[in-house]
């Protein structure tokens, strides 16, 4: 009795899993623009070196200033101040 509604749900999620990739194959997707403003807070990226490293550190810092070239001026919790590249950013919330 339970093995056909398991059967039904893997079908429905295989039918949206494919209208997802027909949505993002056929161009119509525009993924949603992260807009930075000031006194949010993020977290820094950093590049990857192995799989086994995390991307977001656990540092969270305050956003100073957005410049329109894309750069952040960031304040940690200690007052020092650093311009990082909004790519290299996530959002805290």
């Amino acid at each position: 009795k339970t093995i056909p509604i398991a059967i039904e749900k893997l079908f429905i999620a295989q039918q949206c899993n494919t209208l997802q990739y027909a949505l993002i194959c056929s161009g119509a997707y525009r993924p949603q623009l992260q807009r930075f403003l000031k006194e949010d807070y993020i977290y820094l990226q950093y590049e990857m070196h192995t799989t086994l490293d995390i991307k977001a550190s656990c540092t969270i810092q305050s956003i100073k200033d957005v410049f329109s070239n894309g750069f952040l001026l960031l304040e940690g919790k200690n007052g020092q101040e650093c311009r990082k590249h909004s790519k290299n950013v996530s959002s805290s919330y």
